[in-house]
């Protein structure tokens, strides 16, 4: 499912006093299904960009430039380990594993393979 055309479009808001003092703004992301995040200022300028996963977005608000984000659209956590069937045998006939590392929000193979349960390939 594709976003809306104006999903990825920042939402700002400036909202002015009016006679001549600070512009005080706020601004809301809705990072569905996680709770919101939000930020406000009492001076300068504050963007939103509501969380679409389908679009690449993860959301964030920005507060005179010290953004926040949404949880990351990725299916992994930052550090985790998972082992992940390569399809061959090893020497000992067992299925060959690779040992993946979740960095930046994406799998990455660390290099170490292991051997584990019987192959029938």
């Amino acid at each position: 499912m594709l976003a809306p055309a104006d999903a990825l479009v920042p939402e700002r808001s400036d909202l002015g006093t009016g006679r001549g003092g600070p512009s005080r703004c706020s601004a809301t992301a809705n990072c569905s299904p996680y709770a919101n995040v939000s930020c406000s200022s009492s001076s300068g300028t504050c963007v939103s960009v509501d969380r679409c996963c389908s679009a690449g977005q993860p959301g964030y608000v920005s507060c005179n430039g010290v953004n926040t984000y949404c949880p990351s659209c990725s299916a992994c956590t930052e550090g985790f380990l998972r082992y992940v069937l390569t399809g061959e045998c090893c020497d000992t006939s067992q299925k060959e594993k690779q040992q993946q590392k979740c960095v930046g929000g994406s799998w990455v193979p660390t290099g170490v393979y292991t051997c584990g349960g019987l192959c029938l390939y």
